[in-house]
């Protein structure tokens, strides 16, 4: 992701987004298969396996109040948790929000791990919708800048 160019075809974005998602979730789990792929249309993303559980939304302006909104509506690592692998893709989102024109993250429906998690990286409680916790990619960034950098 070394070019900064944003990328607005929204068609293109999403393919974009899943593609990027393949390639981090083979390099961080060696995997050749790739797991991420659409799931009821192109505004959801899901990715299984014997390690993890991810399944992301992207909203565009109209459908989320105004906001680009890249959320994060399941987030299992299986097998090994507590090894960083939720931090590492915090990051990775991070970086892609940045290029494909997201403003914001959030998690959906947090249990208390999860809104622990959201809130030691800066997230914030929803007030209309108290099971999310958002935070604007820019201050994510810059808890990350030297990380996000590389």
């Amino acid at each position: 992701m070394s070019n900064n160019k944003n990328i607005s075809s929204q068609s293109y974005k999403y393919d974009f987004i899943l593609s990027e998602l393949n390639n981090y979730l083979s390099n961080r789990f060696n995997y050749k298969k790739r797991f991420a792929q659409y799931s009821y249309g192109t505004r959801i993303i899901e990715a299984r396996s014997i390690k993890f559980d991810i399944y992301l939304r992207l909203f565009d302006e109209e459908r989320y109040k105004g906001k680009e909104t890249l959320v994060i509506a399941r987030l299992f690592y299986l097998r090994e948790q507590r090894k960083g692998h939720g931090k590492d893709f915090l990051i990775f989102l991070t970086k892609l929000a940045i290029k494909t024109g997201f403003q914001y993250l959030s998690f959906e429906n947090c249990n208390d791990n999860s809104k622990k998690f959201a809130e030691h990286f800066g997230f914030k409680q929803s007030i209309e919708f108290p099971h999310f916790y958002t935070i604007k990619v820019n201050d994510l960034s810059k808890r990350f800048d030297d990380l996000i950098a590389n």
